[in-house]
């Protein structure tokens, strides 16, 4: 089994740190699977924290690609993109 840390950091306009989280989760799921997963988790993080304006960096160019892009498929990884991350980008922007 699988272990995957999370680890999220803020910083503001200046890029002075304020703010840390952290958090794994244990799974066999594959390496995109766990990205998109550790970046649905950071959303809702920031969610419930109810910051309204961040700009993210992430290493992971898969989850970028299919995060900026409409083609999906029948994958675990295409599920959490297209499914989970709509109705949590609605709650960010409600805030």
């Amino acid at each position: 089994m699988e272990s995957y840390c999370i680890r999220i950091w803020l910083r503001d306009e200046d890029s002075t740190f304020v703010l840390a989280h952290t958090t794994s989760f244990h799974t066999n799921y594959s390496v995109n699977v766990g990205e998109a997963l550790g970046f649905f988790n950071t959303l809702q993080w920031l969610a419930d924290m109810q910051f309204d304006s961040v700009n993210f960096v992430i290493d992971s160019k898969i989850t970028v690609d299919a995060f900026n892009s409409n083609r999906h498929d029948v994958t675990e990884f295409s599920h959490i993109i297209t499914n989970s991350f709509p109705h949590t980008l609605q709650t960010l922007d409600g805030i």
